[in-house]
């Protein structure tokens, strides 16, 4: 049985019940309890310092000790090793007779990889989500947008950067991010007031699609004015620009126990602020922290050294050395969200103390949020060659460091031997009593005959050649190295020697470019995934009109003006069909050449003259055709710009210098595309009779030219039938497609 008086009727009190009761009695005052999370200043410290700690672990030392490798050997430092003591790269001790040369195979495949990724047109298109007026107008102005906001963010040099460190290291990041700096400028916003309840409402406040007074709910609002002045009340905001970093891998960490990037909860990244720029952006923390010269962090470490590494000599990062200023370790941290943080977390810790800025709302929510309200997380991750069971891809370099090794010892070797046995040399016997060789053209050697019994004739000993396996040798290492990475001749632009089949020319290039489907597929996904970041931070930050330049088909300039209003929509980026194929200028042509022997291409059909000269950029070779096709785009433009106000004759009008063929060609293309039928739908609602007229008017223009090229093809003219005719290679290419000889084993 239980003892009775010990038990109670009355319920327990709470733990939070009893704490405060001890406070009271103790006269203690508790501080205020912090419910909402993102005010927890402490715990968001800690938080960040924790995932430091596993994001830069030490499952990231021999990654980053990789990677420093691979850019010394770009740099042309490879006579160099780990040591294990001092944990940096040094260079070999070797006598100093050795000879240290460098074949820079390294660094050539690097910058032929990155020409190729470079010539890829980056392209995507907007597809709207659901049949939506507002998402088909979203889905429109956001594929007019990309040229103009790719230009905001440099996207060129962005890339360049981002391709640098791709190839090398197999890991690209892209950090997208809203710059409010007041370098960006600023502008105005003007207060409204509401029409019923006279309130002043920042329009920042109100939802821009459905505005509503917060006071009364109504829906009608005028410009507020200050009653004393009459002059209009409102506030100034900066206007901000999109900026993207590219953060090398020596600066991002995350968790080591995912396969994908998408899957990850959060990524780090750390970066070295000097002494001058935390005391321009954060002068209230400054006094608090302890600057150094040297980062503790030996991620940091590397990264700092990169400036200090050339081409001459590569020393390793060295503790004190390198430039004297102070600085300080920044860690900042993107969280994703989640059941503490439903909103997203980022913050940022400065040598040690919580940056506080409200301003810049830090610590805080993810700033960036999609048309839904969802955030978004602002980091691009493509890996070049993807490794099962790890995030961290291999970059196109790591498989013939090894290589490069064998042929720089190679050629010290050649070298070495040439130096010692290739030189001649001269037999002097005792007692023939030379005075000198001076190796001098003419030279007269006097000796004496009575030495070694009249045996002491100097004799001369031509050096020995080098061995031919040598070469050999040395030319294998070349060919291993250019099947590693896929970069033969072909790619490099270069015809191989004993090729003159176009389809063996295709063959080849089908073979090198396969080697980079999937990287090129990833980098123009992390494009992709870019510029919908892109977009919807220019959605929820950008001006309320852009307006870009833009060079119209007649070679006359025109302006597109885009609302903000009309990215209000739903929306979806996708990679365009085709962009993942690599191209290069002599695979073009092997593929035209192909195209043409099948009977694909009619090569009197000037039209597509013009076209293949193009692509292979030679269309300055004619000037006539390309001063023909700006006329017709001129005098089609003319029309367009008629029919807004129909006064004075019709624009089109043959002239006797014009050229019928190209005026035909480029007037049909016009009428069947969607802004002259998009005008002529219109017309006929406003004016059927009037829309009539025009369709008879621009038949008989057509009409004109198709008379006056038939009379040219009776008198043999113009639209007479040209030869066909082709050089041997073309003769040759269907005997030699079949032939094994003409294809190199590369």
């Amino acid at each position: 049985m239980p003892d009775q008086a010990n038990t109670s009727s009355e319920p327990s009190l709470s733990p939070e019940a009893a704490k405060a009761g001890m406070a009271q009695a103790l006269g203690i005052e508790l501080p205020e309890e912090i419910t909402d999370p993102y005010q927890d200043t402490k715990a968001i410290k800690e938080l960040v310092e924790t995932l430091q700690k596993e994001a830069f672990g030490p499952h990231r030392t021999s990654m980053e000790r990789h990677w420093e490798q691979i850019i010394h050997y770009v740099l042309g430092n490879m006579w160099i090793y780990f040591h294990p003591t001092q944990k940096k790269w040094l260079p070999k001790r070797l006598h100093r007779w050795v000879p240290k040369p460098v074949t820079p195979k390294v660094g050539e495949t690097l910058q032929t990889i990155r020409a190729m990724m470079a010539g890829r047109p980056l392209g995507i298109s907007a597809r709207p989500v659901g049949q939506d007026p507002k998402n088909v107008m979203a889905a429109s102005v956001a594929d007019d947008l990309e040229p103009l906001l790719g230009d905001q963010h440099r996207i060129t040099p962005t890339m360049q950067i981002f391709d640098f460190w791709y190839i090398a290291t197999g890991n690209g990041f892209l950090h997208t991010w809203w710059d409010v700096s007041p370098s960006n400028g600023t502008e105005v916003v003007p207060f409204e007031q509401c029409v019923g309840c006279e309130q002043v409402v920042d329009p920042d406040s109100v939802d821009p699609q459905q505005p509503e007074c917060p006071e009364c709910g109504g829906t009608q609002f005028m410009e507020a004015t200050n009653p004393e002045t009459g002059e209009p009340v409102g506030k100034e905001r900066p206007l901000g620009r999109g900026r993207t970093d590219v953060p090398s891998p020596f600066e991002v960490g995350f968790s080591p126990n995912y396969q994908l990037f998408s899957e990850l909860p959060y990524v780090e990244r750390k970066r070295w602020r000097d002494e001058a720029w935390v005391r321009t952006n954060h002068p209230d923390i400054v006094d608090k922290i302890n600057f150094t010269t040297t980062p503790t962090d030996r991620s940091l470490q590397i990264q700092k050294s990169l400036a200090e590494h050339h081409i001459l000599h590569g020393r390793g990062y060295q503790s004190g050395s390198g430039s004297s200023s102070k600085g300080v370790t920044e860690i900042e941290l993107s969280l994703k969200p989640n059941k503490t943080y439903p909103q997203g977390l980022v913050a940022r810790v400065l040598g040690g103390e919580l940056v506080v800025d409200p301003a810049q709302g830090l610590p805080g929510p993810l700033p960036y949020t999609d048309h839904e309200g969802k955030p978004l997380f602002n980091w691009v991750h493509a890996g070049y060659d993807q490794i099962g069971g790890r995030i961290w891809a291999q970059g196109a370099l790591a498989v013939i460091l090894q290589k490069n090794d064998q042929l720089n010892q190679l050629d010290s070797h050649i070298q070495l031997a040439f130096q010692r046995m290739a030189n001649p040399v001269w037999l002097e016997p005792k007692g023939a009593e030379i005075e000198k060789f001076t190796g001098e053209p003419g030279l007269v050697v006097k000796y004496s005959v009575l030495g070694q019994g009249g045996l002491g004739k100097p004799e001369r000993i031509p050096g020995e050649a080098i061995q031919g396996s040598s070469f050999q040798l040395r030319q294998q290492i070349l060919d291993d190295i250019e099947a590693l990475t896929g970069t033969f001749d072909i790619l490099k632009g270069s015809k191989p020697t004993g090729v003159e089949a176009f389809s063996a020319l295709q063959l080849l290039v089908e073979r090198s470019e396969s080697r980079f489907e999937s990287s090129v597929a990833a980098r123009s996904l992390a494009y992709r995934d870019w510029y919908q970041l892109v977009i919807e931070m220019e959605r929820q930050f950008g001006p309320d009109e852009r307006t870009r330049a833009v060079m119209g088909p007649n070679s006359a300039w025109a302006f597109q003006q885009f609302e903000n209003a009309n990215l209000q929509g739903g929306i979806e980026i996708i990679v365009e069909e085709g962009q993942n194929v690599p191209k290069t200028t002599l695979g073009k042509r092997a593929a035209m050449e192909q195209a043409r022997q099948m009977g694909l291409l009619d090569p009197t059909d000037p039209e597509q003259r013009f076209e293949a000269l193009t692509a292979l950029g030679l269309q300055n070779l004619v000037p006539t055709v390309d001063a023909n096709i700006n006329e017709a785009q001129s005098e089609q433009h003319d029309v367009e710009v008629w029919l807004q106000n129909p006064v004075g004759p019709f624009p089109m009008r043959r002239k006797p210098w014009h050229s019928d063929i190209f005026h035909l060609q480029e007037h049909l293309k016009w009428a069947n595309s969607d802004r002259i039928r998009d005008q002529f739908k219109l017309l006929e609602q406003q004016n059927p009779q009037g829309a009539l007229q025009l369709e008879q008017l621009i038949g008989l223009h057509l009409f004109e030219h198709q008379q006056m090229l038939a009379a040219l093809a009776v008198q043999g003219g113009e639209g007479a039938q040209a030869p066909g005719g082709g050089g041997l290679a073309l003769q040759s290419s269907n005997q030699e497609s079949g032939a094994v000889d003409t294809v190199p084993s590369g």
